[in-house]
């Protein structure tokens, strides 16, 4: 995926891709769980990521509702900030997209009747995030796009099997340890947060299609065989920054690619002896 679009990029010059690196230990440790006593005994969703319209939270909401109803054991975690902004302030955002989800739907009279969200807003460390991962059932992104997506290959390595939009990294590492959702290109409208010459209208992003999220998302609640047998695939060591990984990776490409006359001119401007 990621040398399609840098072939199609007009690049000239020579490039690699190198995939992301990571250390791998952190996903083979024993993390305390985060405990919410209103999800005990059900199967949780969870999203972890920043609050914008890319991200496309109010999608994800929606497919949540959509297909779940308050008679299933199912629940939803948002760990989800705005950059710079306060709890308070990320947690008002999120509510207000619930609000405006659950009137848009008109599924019931009262949004009591729909399954409750539980929303993290708090700074965490990594061990608070890895508990996370490790604490919850699936990992559920309605995302327009990622470059790489680290919670996304965060919740694969620890065997949570992310539902995501099939295109940019997660469409490159997933590769059966997870669920792509097909997509389809829309313009980008709406992506205020960032400079004005970015996610401009006659740009394109990928939109999931709320239906296939809907059956992913279902399929990972009831099919507990077929999303184990994903969970265990997990992710490539070769991602790992370690011995004979990325790091060598790298290495080997700046070699083939370092021009001859650079040992040249090193020689050439060698300090004289004395």
């Amino acid at each position: 995926m990621a040398e399609s679009f840098a072939k199609n990029s007009n690049i000239s010059t020579p490039h690699r891709i190198v995939p992301h690196a990571f250390d791998m230990s952190k996903y083979q440790q024993e993390y305390e769980k985060t405990k919410i006593p209103e999800l005990q005994d059900k199967f949780v969703f969870y999203y972890i990521g920043e609050i914008n319209r890319r991200k496309n939270i109010a999608t994800l909401l929606k497919a949540y509702h959509l297909e779940f109803g308050i008679n299933e054991d199912v629940g939803i975690v948002l760990k989800a900030h705005i950059p710079g902004a306060n709890i308070s302030e990320s947690e008002n955002a999120l509510q207000r997209l619930s609000d405006e989800v659950k009137k848009g739907l008109k599924l019931y009279g009262s949004g009591d009747h729909y399954n409750e969200e539980i929303f993290i807003c708090d700074y965490l460390k990594e061990e608070q995030i890895m508990s996370l991962h490790g604490s919850f059932d699936c990992f559920v992104s309605a995302t327009l796009g990622e470059a790489w997506g680290i919670p996304i290959f965060d919740a694969m390595a620890m065997g949570k099997t992310p539902i995501c939009t099939d295109t940019g990294g997660p469409a490159d590492f997933i590769d059966g340890g997870g669920y792509l959702v097909e997509s389809r290109k829309e313009p980008c409208f709406g992506m205020l947060e960032t400079f004005d010459e970015l996610y401009v209208g006659n740009e394109y992003w990928d939109a999931p299609n709320i239906n296939e999220l809907r059956k992913c998302m279902r399929e990972a609640y009831e099919n507990k065989e077929d999303r184990n047998k994903r969970a265990i695939k997990g992710v490539s060591n070769s991602y790992s920054y370690g011995h004979l990984t990325v790091g060598s990776m790298m290495r080997d490409f700046l070699a083939e690619e370092s021009p001859k006359h650079n040992t040249e001119i090193t020689e050439k401007h060698k300090t004289p002896s004395i």
